[in-house]
């Protein structure tokens, strides 16, 4: 058997070859040589017995040389692993054992394990009390706690170990509050301006108080820093040495005159209060302990204003919800709790400061449409209603969309059909590939809402390889309406490539009694003779006849200036032609006209 502490095993009893057992039973078979240390082995669950004078763990039916032991000597346990010593301080380690006379002190040692190195130790032994003789403790600058491993040997045998904490005092706390608020076994004291462990510190300093030793707390920041009359705001308070405890601060926080009740703490460096009613502005202010002795102002002042909402935009949105809805008026833009109602549909405050005293919040689902008059802004304990109008109307519904084909740059405008488009005040149009995990495959772009079955939008940049070109699943975002998003494959968008036009290899002489000539591939794909804007200078080239592979365009009798189509003066005194489709800008080359029409 394996070194285990104990396995199961199944034992079945066969008779004359029979293929069922007479009987079954699982047995345990324990293995007490699979302990090493005393204490393991008395405390085990099997009768095991432990052989100091070979150190070993026996089962009761095995010959122990020497007595076996019934008690095993050990550190009390209601201290293992609770050992703590300050870093510098040539302090011994000392821990009460049990189970050991002091007359077996020459036989023991310490054993620190620390960083890769075993450092031996001494001991004095006295009524069962071990002491451990000290060494230099140092550890790494940044850490203030640090755990290492303490042995105890007996005739160098592992008898018993426990982790052993080493820590800083000045690391562990870096003003006079946090001094204090460590726990007492630590022995840490606030002297000659740091934390320190007591016995580097004069008497005095150790009996004395945070009321007395420390100095003054400062207040370094305080959010928000405006709030209404009605009070109720809660105000987040950061600075230093700003208590010790909470007893220490609570009833002692004020905005002006106004109490501040207390209601998160974190030692020294935060404080949370909630400031009653108030009128005047005023300074943040904190005092103390019982003296008072102790206290600090801030710089900032605290202002005490009164909220009104004035108007909101846009005035409707679809009963779905996720109209980003803003209201405007004075102060509003203060406190630390905002709350909106329409009505009784809660409206989520998103963010304040879009704009200057302004609120932003996204409209919940409603279950009907109609006009809400009462839009009710609480902020903190002030409420007001806002007198104005907000309408939950019907979703929208698409039926379809001309035409059905872009090309891949996107731009070309795109009308949409249906009903209640108008309950957005902003739409957008992508396409998207539902069999991807990367839903999107198009950038969003911009729909305008003409009227309630009237709606016209952009056709989006498609992020897909130029070669490509296939139906891809349309879906629109109109607010929180779900149902435009997917339409089951009803509505799709053909994307083609890009047209493609030959780039002119020089200077083109142009006759201007004829049509300019332009030469490509896909070119009447997915556009109209109507969609192309020709530009020969600022001048523009009238599409008279589109094919799939050329097109025709009427230009002016006279040769324009030589510029771009936005009328930059360009070099070479010829004026460029572009071509510009939807999103698309080529630039072909420059044309010169025949001497007799310059």
């Amino acid at each position: 058997m394996s070194i285990e502490e104990f396995r199961k095993v199944k034992v079945s009893i066969y008779y004359n070859g029979s293929k069922n057992p007479i009987v079954t039973q699982e047995l345990q078979m324990f293995n007490c040589s699979s302990y090493n240390f005393c204490i393991s082995c008395l405390s085990s669950s099997w009768n095991c017995q432990w052989c100091e004078m070979g150190n070993m763990c026996l089962a009761l039916h095995e010959k122990c040389q020497g007595v076996a032991k019934s008690f095993c000597p050990q550190i009390d346990p209601t201290i293992r692993n609770k050992v703590i010593v300050a870093v510098d301080s040539d302090q011994m380690v000392t821990m009460q054992m049990l189970h050991i006379s002091d007359q077996e002190q020459p036989h023991l040692t310490c054993r620190f394990l620390y960083q890769g190195n075993a450092i031996v130790r001494n001991v004095s032994l006295k009524k069962s009390r071990l002491s451990c003789d000290p060494w230099n403790y140092t550890m790494n600058r940044n850490a203030s706690q640090m755990s290492l491993q303490l042995e105890v040997l007996k005739n160098e045998i592992v008898i018993d170990k426990s982790s052993v904490t080493i820590y800083d005092c000045n690391r562990m706390a870096t003003d006079c509050s946090t001094c204090f608020s460590l726990d007492p076994s630590w022995k840490c004291v606030w002297c000659d301006g740091a934390c320190q462990f007591s016995v580097h510190c004069e008497q005095l300093a150790i009996i004395q108080s945070a009321d007395v030793i420390c100095g003054q707390p400062i207040i370094d920041t305080f959010e928000p820093q405006s709030g209404p009359v009605e009070g109720g705001t809660r105000i987040e308070i950061r600075g230093r040495d700003l208590g010790s405890s909470l007893s220490e601060i609570k009833g002692r926080v004020f905005v002006g005159a106004s109490r501040c009740e207390v209601i998160e703490f974190e030692i020294a460096s935060r404080i949370l209060c909630e400031v009653n009613s108030g009128i005047d502005s005023g300074s943040i202010h904190l005092r103390l302990g019982q003296t008072g002795r102790r206290f600090a102002d801030s710089i900032m002042l605290y202002q005490f204003v009164d909220p009104q909402p004035l108007s909101l935009y846009p005035s409707f949105g679809p009963l779905s919800g996720g109209t980003k809805l803003t209201i405007y008026g004075s102060n509003l833009d203060t406190g630390s709790n905002t709350s909106i109602l329409i009505g009784t549909y809660p409206c989520k405050v998103l963010q304040k400061n879009l704009l200057p005293s302004s609120i932003t919040c996204l409209t919940s689902q409603s279950d009907k449409a109609g006009v809400y008059r009462t839009i009710q802004v609480t902020i903190d304990r002030s409420i007001k209603i806002l007198h104005g109008i907000f309408e939950y109307r019907n979703d929208p519904v698409i039926e379809r969309i001309h035409p059905e084909e872009t090309f891949q740059s996107g731009g070309r405008m795109i009308e949409v059909l249906g009903e209640n488009l108008n309950s957005v005040l902003n739409a957008k149009m992508f396409v998207e590939n539902t069999n991807s995990g990367e839903r999107a495959v198009s950038e969003m772009s911009d729909c305008h809402v003409h009227n309630s079955t009237l709606m016209r939008c952009i056709s989006p940049r498609v992020f897909l390889p130029h070669s490509m070109s296939t139906r891809w699943p349309v879906a629109f975002a109109m607010d929180g309406v779900q149902s435009v998003r997917d339409f089951g494959g009803r509505i799709q968008l053909f994307v083609v490539s890009d047209p493609y036009f030959v780039l002119f290899k020089s200077v083109r002489i142009h006759k201007p009694k004829q049509l300019l000539r332009l030469e490509g591939n896909q070119l009447s794909f997915a556009a109209t003779a109507e969609e192309y804007q020709i530009f020969i200078g600022t001048s523009q080239c009238i599409v008279i006849l589109l094919e799939a592979d050329q097109l025709f365009c009427r230009a002016s009798q006279i040769e324009p200036k030589a510029t771009d189509e936005k009328g930059n003066v360009l070099d070479g005194n010829h004026p460029l032609v572009v071509v510009i489709l939807g999103n698309i800008r080529y630039e072909l080359g420059f044309v010169e006209y025949e001497a007799s029409f310059r």
